[in-house]
């Protein structure tokens, strides 16, 4: 539980959620629990971010919203509020600890409000671990070279022909284009002579390994 003040107005009483073992590419889900001391002069603009040991930002939200336009400054003395924040960790960000902290800024200034203790809320620490990066296409079965808009190219495939009945077996080789803040889903659908779908599987690539 926490219990910060901000300019004598809010409360920051609690968090949940951010916990565990993150990779690049994945979402850090936050709740924070609200509760208004008198009511606030204005929208506060809330923040949460994502910082390394240095304080180094590598991830950040800045909204007001508390969900379907609710704002702070909507509180009544004494009434509180839960909401949701999700942070989505960058491709580049390093393997270490990291910590995630919250505050509120002035809308109209964009300055930090003062804190019961400095302009920030130290929440919870995460740890971080890369994913393996490779730049070298590996051996493939099939080739295809097929371009999916900026985002990725799909290079080829490996297949294993299955007996009736059995599972369709068959790995994908993509290459990235760029970073995205959209996590696709890969579909792979095996079809008849008349497009009916008679087998689907719809994850992130990597079997959900790699968003």
């Amino acid at each position: 539980a926490l219990s910060q003040d901000f300019a004598g107005e809010l409360r920051l009483v609690g968090s949940s959620g951010g916990d565990g073992l993150f990779r690049p590419g994945d979402t850090v889900a936050l709740s924070l629990f609200w509760q208004a001391r008198t009511r606030p002069a204005r929208a506060y603009v809330v923040f949460v971010q994502l910082q390394d040991a240095a304080g180094k930002p590598w991830a950040l939200t800045e909204t007001p919203d508390l969900g379907n336009c609710y704002t702070l400054d909507r509180l009544g003395p004494g009434q509180a509020v839960r909401a949701q924040y999700s942070l989505l960790i960058p491709a580049t960000a390093p393997d270490g600890t990291y910590r995630l902290v919250a505050g509120l800024l002035d809308p109209l200034t964009r300055q930090r409000v003062p804190a019961s203790q400095g302009d920030q809320v130290n929440l919870i620490k995460l740890a971080l671990k890369r994913r393996e990066h490779t730049t070298v296409a590996p051996a493939m079965q099939h080739t295809v070279n097929a371009r999916l808009g900026d985002v990725a190219d799909l290079l080829g495939f490996d297949l294993a022909s299955p007996a009736t009945g059995r599972t369709v077996n068959i790995t994908l080789y993509w290459r990235a284009r760029q970073e995205t803040s959209t996590s696709y889903k890969v579909f792979v659908h095996l079809l008849d002579a008349k497009a009916a779908i008679w087998g689907q599987r719809d994850p992130p690539p990597g079997n959900r390994a790699a968003p």
